[in-house]
């Protein structure tokens, strides 16, 4: 059987950008696709018509698109080398938590398989990259934790963080200077109404607040979970 002929870079970061819009339960249409990417609709809407004859997405008119297994597959492995080299950018070269999403977005199409398996083997097979988001496995598997917001959280409850929002790299920076990471635990200690500030104790010690829209942007998961 002739191997399948590797995609081109534009065609990962498409199928990459339907694959997080999915997950964040998005609808995933071509209006979506350009706000996202910064690309105008009528180029979305040719490259997914090319997409879908090479048997990558599946889209019919007025319908959500969605991958193939195909097209979940390299969904996955650029996903896997992007949070391997925000690992590897973070725990071996010392990059900042707010450097490390655009860095892994420039390496991540030219980095060799060996070399990923490499990062893999010196990080001790991570399963979660600094941001908190699973890596997905070798074979393409990923498992993906129920989580809720930091908001969803009751006062009085301690929760701790499992993931962070890559999108804001000043507030990423200001989350890291708060010592608001993955594995970190929370406790609210006060909300105020019409999504006002929260005050927060962080691992049983210090206490700040943060605003409504920060918290939003930080996942996590009950202590008992």
């Amino acid at each position: 059987m002739p191997k399948k002929k590797a995609v081109s870079q534009a065609v990962e970061d498409y199928l990459k950008t339907i694959y997080h819009l999915k997950q964040e339960e998005a609808s995933v249409t071509t209006k979506a696709i350009s706000e996202e990417m910064g690309i105008s609709a009528a180029s979305v809407t040719n490259m997914v018509k090319k997409l879908v004859q090479m048997g990558i997405l599946h889209h019919t008119p007025y319908q959500e698109i969605t991958l193939s297994r195909r097209g979940e597959k390299i969904a996955l492995a650029v996903i896997r080398r992007h949070r391997l080299l925000e690992t590897f950018l973070k725990e071996i070269l010392g990059y900042r938590l707010d450097q490390i999403h655009e860095e892994a977005e420039r390496l991540e199409h030219v980095i060799s398989e060996k070399f990923v398996k490499s990062m893999d083997e010196v990080l001790d097979r991570p399963a979660t990259d600094p941001h908190g988001s699973p890596i997905p496995s070798q074979d393409g598997k990923i498992v993906v934790p129920y989580l809720i917001p930091l908001t969803s959280v009751d006062v009085g409850q301690s929760a701790f963080i499992r993931r962070l929002s890559h999108r804001d790299p000043e507030r990423l920076q200001y989350m890291e200077n708060l010592g608001l990471l993955p594995n970190v635990e929370i406790k609210i200690l006060e909300k105020k109404p019409f999504k006002g500030p929260l005050l927060i104790q962080i691992q049983t010690k210090r206490k700040e607040i943060i605003g409504h829209n920060l918290a939003e942007q930080i996942w996590v998961r009950f202590k008992n979970k």
